[in-house]
């Protein structure tokens, strides 16, 4: 027996006002297969066409080591050791004012004897509201003009008053603004958003943030030092801990690497490996739980026999360490 009242299927809804939307392009295998690899901007550190982001503590430095990755971006100086692979120009959002970069970017310049060129660095002294699509798009329009090739947005916090930090929604609405602006300066552009923990070391405010970023990265004291290393890293290989200290330079400060001219009697991480090459490869937590060494020094000689290829790291989210064998390295 038919139901007395037939199922009605709702017609769908069409408003005639709307645009049509495009259709979604989708990927063939090809077009998968052609998706450039990502390219170093500073060697190691931080890649091009991502967003990135430093996070530290207040008066931690932060400000400092990004001002610093801008100026090597800008003149194509090497950083700490490190290759800068891209140049370019740079736009910095100096959100809580720009006396404070004046001073910095002298003292730069001073200490490590190269000119940023007055074209290639150029500044905000004002905050850009990231929530506000007005303000977004008139960034982009700037960038675009500017041919900007890195921006830092310094800071998170100040460049998003009225937002609730810890509101998922407000804060991604702050990282599509980094992906809008990102997208608009082509493949190889790069944001570096600059931000702060709290008293815990955790970044403050929403999982959105770090969960939308590409990259992670903690800037953390260290005894008299300060250690930079990944917190995430969406491609590619997680950083090797990097030790960093700030030094006095010409009535400011600057970022110095913290790790010594190694001897060739400086062989201390490579003997304790050696001893328990067994383990190996380890993390970054079991090998510091491993070996009888400052936390520190662990970090200090990991990145330096990376460096040399003594030591290697596989290419995942949170690295393992391995041992390169050679005869006579004792």
């Amino acid at each position: 027996m038919e139901p007395l009242i037939k199922p009605h299927k709702p017609a769908k809804y069409v408003d005639p006002e709307a645009p049509e939307l495009p259709a979604f392009h989708i990927l063939t295998r090809e077009e998968i297969d052609a998706i450039p690899d990502l390219e170093p901007l500073i060697k190691g550190v931080i890649d091009q066409g991502t967003v990135a982001m430093l996070a530290a503590q207040p008066a931690a430095g932060k400000t400092f080591l990004a001002l610093d990755w801008a100026c090597c971006y800008a003149t194509g100086k090497r950083w700490q050791g490190h290759d800068t692979e891209a140049t370019g120009n740079v736009l910095y959002i100096a959100a809580e004012g720009a006396r404070g970069i004046k001073q910095r970017l002298n003292a730069w310049e001073q200490a490590w004897k190269t000119t940023v060129p007055a074209a290639a660095f150029h500044l905000i002294d004002k905050p850009v509201n990231l929530g506000s699509i007005l303000q977004v798009e008139r960034l982009i329009g700037q960038i675009e003009a500017g041919e900007y090739g890195l921006v830092v947005v310094d800071t998170v916090a100040r460049c998003s008053l009225g937002l609730e930090e810890n509101s998922a929604t407000d804060m991604g609405k702050v990282v599509d603004s980094l992906y809008r602006i990102r997208e608009a300066m082509g493949d190889h552009g790069t944001v570096l958003a600059v931000h702060h923990t709290g008293k815990s070391g955790e970044v403050r405010g929403s999982s959105a943030l770090l969960g939308g970023v590409d990259q992670l990265m903690k800037l953390e004291r260290s005894g008299g030092g300060l250690i930079l290393q990944d917190e995430k890293r969406k491609d590619g290989r997680g950083l090797a801990p990097i030790g960093l200290r700030l030094s006095e330079s010409h009535g400011s400060m600057i970022i110095e690497s913290d790790a010594p001219e190694f001897r060739e009697a400086d062989h201390t991480l490579l003997i304790e490996m050696a001893a328990i090459r067994n383990a190996l490869p380890l993390t970054l937590p079991q090998l510091k739980a491993a070996v009888d060494m400052h936390d520190r020094d662990v970090y200090r000689q990991l990145s330096y026999w990376i460096d040399q290829g003594r030591v290697t790291s596989t290419n995942e989210k949170n690295p393992r360490y391995n041992l390169v064998e050679e005869q006579g390295f004792i």
